[in-house]
């Protein structure tokens, strides 16, 4: 009798604390959500169109569209231009060879069009849902909640903390393995 009400005490507790991560999920998300909202009225940005996503309150704003460009599909090289910026401006990553030089970004390799296998967890899922909404040649700015960035653990490195929401200004550059298209 005993064990059987240790073990229903201990159900009780477990199913708890899953509640509470997910209270906590939530009020995380939230937060984020207004973070991103108040960013949105204190810094503008002009744009095309303007898209959020309700289900995961990632923001897209379209700074140009294409018509006939193509979206990638898993599995495509994708080639980007990319900056990502915290929502207080400081810039901690780039692509692009002027954005670094002005932000005093210094690393290895070469600052070009970065190139990724699309579709596969190789970046944040926040990136991965701006570059699937996108076509070769957009541009766009994306406002991430922290649960589709880096989440609860921040980056590997440490320099992008727990529960961070994150801006990224993306240019889809080229598919290059992609099909042509017939017009």
């Amino acid at each position: 009798m005993k064990k059987s009400f240790l073990a229903i005490i201990g159900s009780a507790l477990l199913f708890a604390a899953c509640i509470n991560d997910e209270e906590s999920l939530q009020n995380i998300r939230d937060r984020d959500i207004t973070s991103i909202e108040q960013y949105m009225q204190e810094t503008p940005i002009a744009g095309v169109k303007t898209e959020k996503d309700g289900g995961t309150g990632i923001v897209m704003i379209w700074h140009n569209e294409v018509e006939n460009g193509r979206s990638p599909q898993q599995g495509d090289s994708v080639y980007v231009n990319y900056t990502g910026r915290f929502l207080d401006g400081r810039v901690f990553d780039t692509s692009v060879d002027s954005v670094a030089q002005e932000h005093g970004i210094t690393r290895q390799a070469p600052f070009v069009p970065w190139g990724y296998v699309f579709g596969f967890g190789q970046v944040i899922e926040g990136f991965d849902f701006a570059v699937f909404n996108m076509k070769v040649g957009e541009t766009v700015t994306t406002l991430i909640p922290s649960i589709y960035a880096y989440g609860a653990g921040g980056s590997r490195d440490g320099s992008i903390q727990p529960h961070t929401p994150l801006r990224f200004d993306i240019e889809l550059v080229s598919i290059p393995d992609a099909p042509e298209e017939e017009i």
